[in-house]
């Protein structure tokens, strides 16, 4: 039994990278539009568990995606050698990134920073595609993520829903 154990944890060590998490680019985009950029935190989140899972760091995923401006350069460098089998340029990648941590950093200016914060996710579409490359070079079926699920459209009507409240409401205070 031993030998067994030892077989499978060596097959999973020298294993190629799991699937990423890459959802939709219109998935990505809407959710992130209307989580006020919530979803990112996620989107990091995921792809950091991914990677711990996979051995191939030990951080601790919630804190990277809670601060995926910053870590999201060690993310890329983990992915960089699949990245780079994929036909994909790290150059870009890193350039993403950068635009991603500036977007972060305007958000705190006052008043104008939720624009910032709204918008940072056109930065990483470029990455999110990239790691869509990477799965589909690895020959990985497409996950079920990847579209819109049941607590997407809920969330989208509590989002509406406030919206409706909250427009209605300011109707009624001018009227």
């Amino acid at each position: 039994m031993s030998q067994t154990i030892a077989l499978e944890s060596h097959s999973s060590a020298s294993s190629p990278l799991p699937t990423l998490y890459a959802p939709r680019t219109m998935k990505l985009s809407i959710m992130s539009f209307t989580t006020l950029g919530f979803y990112l935190i996620y989107w990091g989140y995921k792809n950091w568990k991914i990677m711990k899972a996979s051995g191939r760091t030990a951080a601790w995923p919630p804190i990277c995606g809670l601060f995926l401006p910053f870590t999201l350069f060690s993310l890329l460098d983990k992915v960089k050698d699949e990245a780079r089998a994929a036909g994909v340029s790290t150059t870009k990648l890193t350039i993403s990134a950068f635009g991603f941590l500036m977007l972060g950093l305007l958000k705190m200016i006052p008043v104008v920073g939720i624009l910032f914060n709204m918008s940072s996710f056109l930065a990483l579409i470029p990455i999110n595609r990239a790691f869509a490359n990477i799965n589909a070079a690895h020959q990985q079926s497409k996950p079920e993520y990847e579209n819109f699920t049941w607590l997407n459209f809920t969330w989208f009507a509590v989002v509406a829903a406030w919206l409706a409240f909250h427009i209605v409401r300011e109707i009624m205070r001018v009227s």
